[in-house]
């Protein structure tokens, strides 16, 4: 019985700080993503191309701050094509606007992705019909998240 009491509280001497550590997060990033609902847009840049996506999703957000940061590799960025620059998508470079824009929705960063989606924001700028009615998606593989930018709401 003494040995049984004795394992009992070696085990919870051993298990409490890692339980209670494990529970705070040294990432801010991370936790303010998670109760931050607004959006946040986000400069990718394609070849020598830019365009920008919009990110409502906590998660997604935290990732693309790691993806800057370099602690998340970079990779794919996905999502339905809609009609408009949707008051956000811009060459930051050149303040072009395109005439296109991912809906932030549906935006999502897959491991793998169809070839036919891929491409640089200018080859969907300038096939825009097919894009929007056949392709319907956008995703290209060599995508990199490289920083994030004021949106329309002042927040950056």
């Amino acid at each position: 019985m003494k040995r049984l009491y004795f394992g009992f509280w070696f085990c919870l001497a051993i298990l409490f700080p890692g339980v209670f550590l494990g529970c705070a997060s040294s990432d801010s990033a991370h936790s303010i993503a998670k109760t931050d609902t607004s959006p946040h847009d986000f400069v990718v840049q394609v070849n020598q191309e830019f365009f920008v996506v919009r990110l409502v999703d906590p998660q997604l957000i935290s990732k693309a701050w790691g993806r800057i940061a370099g602690s998340v590799p970079q990779g794919i960025v996905s999502g339905k094509l809609a009609d408009t620059d949707g008051g956000f998508n811009r060459d930051p470079n050149s303040q072009k606007a395109w005439t296109w824009h991912l809906i932030p929705e549906t935006v999502s960063f897959p491991q793998l992705s169809m070839e036919v989606c891929d491409g640089r924001p200018s080859d969907v700028e300038g096939n825009k019909q097919h894009w929007l009615n056949d392709v319907r998606m956008y995703c290209p593989w060599q995508a990199k998240i490289i920083r994030e930018i004021t949106t329309n709401s002042g927040k950056k």
